[in-house]
């Protein structure tokens, strides 16, 4: 932070720079992004710790509004949604943010559904989700699920850097 001296007395004082807009945090070169929605508290902490344990740098979102901001601004590599037990309200948001992340063909896509519910089930495979969970998955079934999916996004990463014989 600049020192700046002031002339009438002499006092030394420190200013924060003023920026006329925010700055975006530069990623590390690997860093590996996952988006999380869910509704649930203790499901977005759980997932959440199951990601980070296991190399992913999580974006944690309550709702499916600031889930679709989130994964305009970041290059999700993985996106993991809960529709186990949303809200009626929201669950049609997630079903929209689902199509609209496997649509865009970069993240995989982890639906965490409710347990049984078969026509969820079936649109979540349509859907060509790289994972569908019938019901929450536990702590360490979730950091298998993330180291996998680690692996899966650095090998198919590794093989689009490499050049064509």
């Amino acid at each position: 932070m600049p020192t700046i001296a002031t002339p009438m007395t002499g006092v030394m004082t420190r200013e924060k720079p003023r920026l006329e807009r925010p700055v975006k945090p530069v990623a590390a070169k690997n860093t590996l992004e996952c988006l999380i929605v869910s509704s649930d508290r203790s499901r977005r902490e759980s997932l959440s710790r199951a990601a980070a344990e296991n190399g992913w740098s999580t974006v944690v979102c309550a709702d499916s509004q600031t889930a679709r901001r989130m994964a305009n601004r970041i290059a999700v590599k993985l996106a993991i949604v809960d529709m186990e037990d949303p809200s009626l309200a929201e669950s049609g948001g997630l079903r929209e943010l689902s199509v609209e992340l496997s649509c865009a063909g970069g993240p995989l896509l982890v639906l965490c559904g409710a347990d049984g519910d078969v026509h969820q089930e079936i649109w979540a495979r349509q859907l060509g989700t790289w994972f569908y969970l019938a019901g929450m998955a536990d702590t360490e079934a979730m950091a298998l699920l993330c180291s996998e999916a680690r692996q899966v996004v650095e090998k198919t990463s590794s093989q689009q850097t490499l050049p064509l014989a």
